[in-house]
């Protein structure tokens, strides 16, 4: 017995007594749900997963960033939802529109920016010493191989390099975000393929501040992939001398060398956290430059709100960038990845090329 066409539409879903939707409305509405709780499981299961599989001493804090990342998914069903209430007439035009600007934002901060790696020209000339001969190096910082990164931005970022003319590659740390253990060496090796020579220390999430013990094995899988390691090292590096440091977090600075170094001339510091400069000691000599990460550049850029945010989190509120310290100069590069949440909003990823000349 078929159902009379006045009891039917009388179950159909309404904005209200004058506007029904049809049958097959009805049918795309309820069907459109369904599939979206089917998402929304498999993004949780995918979210358990990776909890599963993270290296970590923290298991509350990884799936709750792993939550974060897999049910960042839903705002491309969630526009699709917004247009499917506006048919029914549930919301208005302007709110469906605020509603949709508000997810495009989200969609845009989680897909796009954190994936549009970008190249900036940078330049520095020591005030003081001499160096044999112009040098360019790539900057690299905080690439984050974990939670919220995938194989193809490792990959997209050794390309890029490779295409990049620069003696040399600095790398001043954080590799790792609860990485999964069995798979470090294979997420990182898409380093191993770049062309020229690469210095790096590390970073706090490197060196347990916080961070599982991944340490020894770390250093390691960089040694097996080609890259120098210059923490509590130095080496001259066609004419300018460089040397690494530990991370601030984690107690492991030392920079004792620094003074006698800089009697020689010019001196490249690479250091993960910037505020690492104000264990130099401010002697007479050559240009030091610090080169650094950490900040991220806020990684979500808001008006006066970001800096004051990193002020609370760092003795000078670096963001990027150049900066002027008694005891030397500070370079910050916003770095390539994402911690805390799987964002970018108006700081891109960045490769930061600093040229380098006497004046």
């Amino acid at each position: 017995m078929r159902t009379p066409k006045h009891t039917l539409r009388s179950n159909l879903p309404k904005s209200g007594p004058d506007h029904p939707i049809s049958a097959r409305e009805a049918q795309i509405y309820r069907y459109f749900w369904r599939l979206f709780y089917l998402l929304l499981a498999v993004l949780i299961g995918m979210a358990i997963w990776d909890g599963l599989m993270a290296w970590t001493e923290r298991p509350i804090f990884v799936y709750s960033r792993t939550l974060i990342y897999w049910l960042s998914w839903l705002s491309v069903p969630l526009l699709a939802a917004v247009w499917l209430i506006y048919r029914q007439r549930r919301i208005s035009g302007p709110v469906a529109l605020l509603m949709a600007a508000v997810l495009g934002i989200h969609l845009y901060a989680f897909v796009i920016e954190p994936n549009r790696l970008v190249v900036r020209e940078q330049s520095w000339q020591p005030a003081q010493g001499k160096i044999s001969q112009p040098l360019r190096f790539a900057v690299v910082s905080d690439i984050h191989v974990g939670l919220y990164s995938n194989r193809w931005q490792m990959h997209q970022l050794a390309e890029r390099l490779n295409q990049l003319e620069v003696d040399a590659v600095l790398m001043p740390g954080d590799f790792t975000y609860e990485t999964p253990q069995r798979d470090l060496l294979a997420r990182l090796a898409p380093l191993g393929n770049v062309r020229h020579p690469m210095f790096y220390t590390l970073g706090n999430h490197d060196e347990e501040a916080p961070g599982p013990p991944l340490t020894d094995d770390l250093i390691r899988a960089l040694d097996q992939l080609g890259l120098t390691n210059l923490e509590q090292r130095e080496t001259t590096f066609k004419g300018l001398q460089l040397m690494g440091t530990g991370d601030l977090w984690a107690q492991r600075v030392q920079l004792g060398r620094v003074s006698s170094l800089r009697q020689r001339g010019p001196v490249l510091v690479l250091a993960h956290n910037p505020d690492s400069i104000d264990l130099i000691e401010p002697v007479a000599g050559a240009s030091v430059l610090m080169i650094s990460g950490h900040t991220h550049g806020g990684q979500i850029r808001l008006p006066w709100l970001t800096e004051r945010i990193l002020k609370s989190h760092s003795v000078h509120g670096y963001v990027r960038g150049f900066y002027q310290q008694p005891q030397a100069e500070v370079f910050v590069t916003a770095g390539t990845g994402v911690v805390g949440i799987p964002y970018r909003l108006g700081m891109p990823p960045v490769i930061d090329i600093l040229n380098i000349s006497s004046r």
